[in-house]
């Protein structure tokens, strides 16, 4: 009898919350048909429609609609998205569930906050992205670059360069809202990180292709660790740092070979023909087809030179990695 009653106390609680989460769907398709038209005469006009109230328990429901909108549109309808919510006092809402909400809330609320650029939330976000949760530290993280870049730069930068739970190419695509704040940044992180925390901040400074002064950056290329080099080679190169690139052209690691010949299609010269010759008849594979791509990059050459060069070089391959890199460009 007590295992019966069990049983049905539990199917009685499942019908509940089925019927509790119709009656919420329903209210918040509701909630969608009155303020999805609303908000998108407000993205689209300058005045506002008239508001009609807002209950407070479709509060979280109307934040999700407006994220899902905010994350849709780009330019001035954004800023008309905001006029809204600073109507409706947005960002208390956020502010509230932030601070007392559950994980998915949460993120909502960092999302609002950050659309918003709402700089109250500044210490709370902070706290999250330094937090141990690595999902809810990434969304933080965002919202801190929308509300103020340069100062979230500077806090992220150093907070990535130590999480590895971090993906990089989420980091990239975070602090790419940064702009030219992050150059900064990284010319002051990589002349005084340590050596376990420089490849990866390497790694990030080149998904934002951060263009170092020479002064930073050729002391990276004379480093003695081979794997950090051929990060550093991976940077956009300025024209005084050829004679290093050159050096490393001949380095005894083929992955910084690979990058060396990679680097010479950037800021190479007529001077450095022979050089990359050389490298087009490298022992691996990947060092000569970086070497085809270097020569088919510079300008001076043409489809017919770089033939000629490739067969006077008397190594079949060469031939053979220029017209492969020449079909890949559509001009075999």
């Amino acid at each position: 009898m007590g295992a019966l009653a069990l049983t049905l106390a539990l199917a009685g609680q499942i019908v509940l919350m089925r019927i509790a989460l119709r009656r919420a769907e329903r209210r918040a398709a509701r909630l969608v048909a009155v303020w999805r038209p609303l908000l998108a005469i407000a993205a689209s006009e300058d005045a506002l429609p008239p508001l009609p109230p807002l209950a407070r328990r479709d509060e979280l429901a109307f934040l999700r609609l407006w994220v899902h909108l905010q994350a849709s549109l780009r330019g001035s309808a954004r800023e008309g998205l905001n006029r809204v919510a600073q109507e409706l006092g947005a960002e208390q809402m956020a502010l509230r569930f932030l601070a007392r909400g559950n994980r998915p809330t949460v993120l909502v609320a960092c999302l609002v906050l950050g659309y918003l650029r709402a700089a109250s939330a500044w210490p709370r976000l902070l706290e999250m992205a330094r937090g141990r949760n690595t999902l809810g530290s990434l969304v933080a993280a965002w919202a801190m670059v929308k509300i103020d870049p340069a100062r979230a730069t500077r806090a992220l930068v150093y907070l990535a360069i130590g999480r590895p739970d971090w993906p990089l190419a989420k980091v990239v695509a975070i602090l790419q809202e940064a702009g030219q704040d992050a150059t900064h940044v990284f010319t002051e992180q990589l002349q005084n990180q340590q050596e376990d925390a420089l490849l990866r901040c390497l790694r990030i400074a080149d998904g934002l292709r951060v263009q170092l002064p020479a002064s930073v950056h050729a002391p990276l290329l004379a480093h003695p660790r081979s794997d950090v080099v051929s990060a550093a080679l991976r940077l956009p190169a300025a024209p005084p740092l050829l004679p290093r690139i050159r050096a490393l052209a001949r380095h005894p690691d083929w992955h910084v070979r690979v990058q060396a010949a990679k680097a010479l299609g950037q800021v190479g010269q007529e001077a450095d023909l022979n050089l990359l010759l050389t490298l087009l008849m490298d022992s691996q594979w990947w060092v000569r087809y970086r070497a085809a791509q270097a020569l088919c990059r510079l300008p001076f050459l043409d489809p017919q030179r770089l033939r000629a060069l490739a067969a006077g070089s008397g190594d079949r391959y060469a031939s053979d990695m220029i017209e492969h890199v020449l079909a890949e460009g559509g001009l075999a």
